[in-house]
């Protein structure tokens, strides 16, 4: 009934892409708010609630990683038809970055628009519904998709083993552009978790404080696991490390290093910046999180000779 689908708010937006989802912030912000008020009109409902702004939410790469902990935190409140301001949300939309970490027992309403390009995304996708109590999931597709049409043609047969067409993954891991964004904050959180010194983040002028042993003792750990994983990246991997930590204890030899300040000022040194943010010379492009994806690569051709 439409009291249990109400039980089990906010719906879940899941897309495919940032462009799509563009579509839907349009459509919440305009069509279905107007919606919503014809229908509470024609059938004068009391029950029938308007779609506030602060009851719409989204879950994509453009949104700050602090928001988006505070979303997920939200996202465990229950519509309660007895208060008139609801804590809960109406709709969150999302695109992949809900296909895993997001960890909401009581969740059981989703909308997935478009068959996601890998069987085993939309597997991620839709388990975050319908846990706890038994969800609903309306899957929407564009009849002029080929993918779309396929897996609509064949929905049962498809749903019944879709475990059968999970595609096999690749992962290289200590690759050389993996290292270029990741390495440097791996040491980074490592030597301001394990140093007590170094945990402020004034803590990044303390780097020539600390003894060459529990340096050692952060690339040891690190290493251990290239070790395991990607043998032959061992010595680049060693090579990077000892660069990245001697330009550290360089800069923080001159004056008063910070890990991050939220804009350059004269007075304020930053050992890290944003990744894809304009930076000085000495500074390190930074990744919020190792789940972020570029919009689109370059490829290079050299013709043999």
């Amino acid at each position: 009934t439409i009291r249990r689908i109400i039980l089990r708010l906010p719906l879940i937006g899941y897309f495919n892409s940032i462009r799509e989802l563009g579509g839907a912030v349009r459509l919440l912000d305009d069509d279905i708010a107007s919606r919503i008020r014809v229908v509470k009109n024609k059938y004068n409902s009391s029950e029938q609630r308007y779609l506030s702004f602060e009851g719409k939410k989204e879950i994509t790469s453009r949104i700050p990683s602090w928001d988006i902990a505070q979303i997920l935190e939200k996202l465990a409140i229950s519509y309660d038809k007895n208060k008139e301001k609801q804590g809960c949300y109406d709709v969150v939309i999302a695109t992949n970055m809900i296909a895993v970490g997001m960890d909401v027992d009581r969740l059981g309403l989703m909308s997935v628009v478009g068959q996601p390009k890998q069987n085993s995304e939309y597997i991620q996708a839709t388990s975050r519904v319908g846990r706890q109590h038994p969800g609903i999931i309306f899957t929407v597709y564009n009849p002029y998709r080929p993918r779309d049409l396929s897996n609509y043609e064949n929905f049962v047969g498809f749903h019944s083993q879709m475990y059968r067409y999970v595609e096999g993954t690749t992962a290289t891991p200590f690759a050389a552009r993996a290292r270029d964004r990741v390495l440097h904050a791996l040491v980074v959180s490592l030597l301001r978790l394990q140093v007590e010194t170094m945990a402020d983040n004034g803590g990044a002028s303390n780097i020539n404080d600390i003894s060459d042993e529990q340096i050692k003792d952060i690339k040891d750990k690190i290493l251990e696991r290239v070790k395991i994983t990607a043998p032959s990246s061992y010595v680049d991997t060693e090579k990077e490390m000892d660069e990245f930590i001697n330009t550290w204890k360089n800069i923080a030899k001159d004056e008063k290093l910070y890990y991050f300040v939220p804009a350059v000022a004269d007075d304020k040194k930053r050992l890290l910046t944003y990744y894809g943010e304009y930076y000085g010379d000495k500074e390190k492009p930074t990744l919020n999180s190792m789940r972020d994806v570029e919009q689109s690569s370059t490829v290079f051709y050299w013709e043999g000779v």
